[in-house]
Order: C-alpha cells, then structure tokens, then sequence
C-alpha cells in the first residue's frame, strides 16, 4: 500500500485543528524529525518549512497499514 505523495508546510499542518494544539504538533513534528522519519525543507519563502516524510516513515506507514487491514480481516 502506497501512501500521496503530497507535502504540507508546518503551518498547513498547525492549522490542521484535528491533529491537536499547536504546541502539541510542534512537540510531535521535533519527536518525528529526532526519530528520522521527517524532513524539513525550506522553501521560497524563508519562514516556511516543508514537511516530508522520510522512507523509514512510509515503510512504517505501509507496516501499519498491512497489519490494521489483517486485523480487519480477521475480525
């Protein structure tokens, strides 16, 4: 299973009002980055970071993903 290969911006993902506070993402955006499964890359705009997943992230992703569909499967 594939995950888009679409990127946000910190700020898209901070106004993401379902993802949690904002405190709560950037704490969450610093544990992903230290773990290696994002990137942050500059943009034009020098106070805008783009967000992107890293392959050790969408490996993990599409683990996740395998094993929640086994589990449908056998429920």
């Amino acid at each position: 299973m594939r995950q888009k290969n679409e990127r946000l911006s910190v700020r898209d993902m901070m106004a993401q009002s379902a993802l949690g506070p904002p405190a709560t993402l950037h704490a969450r955006i610093t544990s992903m980055r230290e773990k290696g499964w994002l990137l942050l890359h500059d943009t034009e705009d020098a106070r805008r970071k783009q967000v992107e997943l890293t392959p050790a992230a969408l490996r993990l992703f599409d683990k996740l993903a395998e094993a929640f569909a086994k589990a449908a499967k056998g429920s």
